[in-house]
């Protein structure tokens, strides 16, 4: 994405010792760099915006006019949307790969050595909790995340939610064969998800981000009157293609051997 040299996120002696450090010692999946200035010319318009009340469009077969791309909106929010082909990896890997990574930095890390700095789960309990899921794992938790996508290293809190919460028909979910990384609430400035559909030879990783947006009575509404920069969707979006390309490559040989190991 730049010519300035590479810098790793720093890593404790501890670390070292786990059995997926080996992981973090890998060269970052490559992406072409095309792709990055295709994307970074992606500007998008208002018209072209999926609206965070109408996301059971993502289950319509084939694709919404606008799969990649960002922008700012009139009203000061903004927005991202993605797709990504992610060869070799199931639904069912993405579900155990957001319970999994939240139960130590260094899992976070090996997402992406270059700009993931800390994750935690505010709920350990739950994550191990052997009764559940991996979907029933991270729903109704928040992960504290430390990231560098922009100028500064950002602090976040992720709520994760189920999918019919952020306004996908229970119906439909019955029927679909993916799964959906939902991510809203009341006291979180935007909302997000991850739409994973099964493709032939993988998945299809839709990602779409409503900046300016919260959860409200189970409504989406804006959270605040605060114009928000075109350079926050962007930075967002290289900062998604770099890191789901990574995890693609990682996910099929990580989930065989710690699928068991919360």
């Amino acid at each position: 994405m730049s010519e300035t040299p590479v810098r790793l996120v720093p890593v404790t002696e501890a670390d070292k010792q786990k059995r997926y450090y080996k992981y973090f010692l890998e060269e970052m999946a490559p992406v072409d760099p095309q792709v990055y200035a295709g994307a970074a010319a992606a500007r998008l318009t208002p018209e072209q915006v999926l609206p965070p009340d109408q996301v059971d469009l993502l289950f319509e077969p084939g694709y919404l006019p606008a799969e990649r791309g960002y922008c700012a909106l009139p009203d000061g929010s903004a927005y991202m949307a993605n797709l990504l082909f992610l060869p070799d990896v199931t639904p069912e890997m993405f579900d155990w790969w957001f319970a999994w990574h939240s139960l130590d930095s260094l899992r976070y890390k090996i997402w992406d050595r270059e700009d993931h700095l800390y994750c935690r789960t505010r709920n350990p309990e739950q994550v191990r909790n052997p009764a559940l899921s991996y979907r029933e794992k991270y729903w109704h938790t928040t992960h504290d995340i430390t990231e560098a996508f922009g100028p500064e290293p950002k602090d976040v809190a992720v709520p994760f939610i189920p999918p019919q919460e952020m306004g996908f028909s229970p119906e439909k979910l019955r029927d679909f064969g993916g799964t959906i990384i939902a991510m809203a609430g009341e006291d979180c400035r935007t909302i997000s998800c991850h739409f994973v559909r099964p493709a032939e030879g993988g998945v299809e990783l839709r990602s779409r981000f409503w900046f300016g947006w919260c959860l409200s009575g189970g409504k989406p509404r804006r959270f605040d009157s605060e114009r928000l920069p075109e350079q926050l969707p962007r930075a967002l979006l290289l900062h998604n293609i770099k890191e789901f390309t990574n995890l693609a490559r990682l996910l099929p040989r990580i989930f065989p051997e710690e699928r068991d190991n919360f």
